[in-house]
């Protein structure tokens, strides 16, 4: 893939954020509701994988946070991630003064 927002929104687009079905504690008020389903497309079916099989096959890092970044995104309810602004602010000069 060409550039960063393409690689996250092909990310973001394996990841699902779906309703907890079962819940393990017996307490009334669980901190989870929510849970991140991850899934690739192998021979056409969609295949899920933990979280650790997600990052080996892609080549990230767990503590690097791409994918925690587009976790975050995906419970805010955007259906895209956002773009890369790396490099696009206007702080810097854009002439050099050349001194003698």
């Amino acid at each position: 893939m060409n550039s960063f927002d393409t690689q996250n929104a092909y990310l973001q687009g394996c990841m699902r954020y779906k309703n907890v079905i079962r819940k393990k504690t017996k307490a009334l008020v669980s901190k989870r509701s929510q849970t991140i389903e991850y899934k690739l497309k192998s021979q056409g079916k969609d295949v899920k994988v933990c979280k650790i099989a997600f990052l080996s096959i892609h080549g990230l890092q767990k503590n690097r946070g791409r994918v925690e970044n587009l976790v975050k995104q995906l419970k805010t309810g955007s259906n895209t991630p956002k773009s890369d602004l790396r490099g696009r602010h206007s702080n810097h000069p854009k002439n050099i003064p050349i001194l003698i």
